[in-house]
């Protein structure tokens, strides 16, 4: 019978678009974000290429209440720091 109970108590994935209306965005930032490994996505792969996102809400709130922001790599950031330098450089 604990089985029963826990099922009941296990939260359950969302699509994209229940997603996207929780957070009062659009679908398309959504899926950006989701691929930017800005907010917590999981993949549900079914054979295909193209990826079908699944989300919990509950990670979803968290996410967006603790301000969790786009992962930076370092290619981005060396881009913008050279940049920044050549610009610094033309000033002086």
């Amino acid at each position: 019978m604990e089985n029963v109970s826990e099922m009941e108590t296990v939260e359950h994935f969302v699509d994209a678009t229940i997603a996207a209306a929780f957070l009062s965005i659009t679908r398309r930032q959504l899926l950006m974000m989701a691929r930017s490994g800005a907010i917590p996505a999981y993949p549900a792969s079914l054979g295909s290429r193209r990826r079908q996102w699944r989300f919990r809400l509950s990670e979803l709130a968290a996410a967006i209440s603790k301000g969790v922001k786009k992962p930076v790599s370092e290619s981005t950031s060396r881009v913008d720091n050279s940049s920044r330098q050549s610009r610094d450089q033309k000033r002086k």
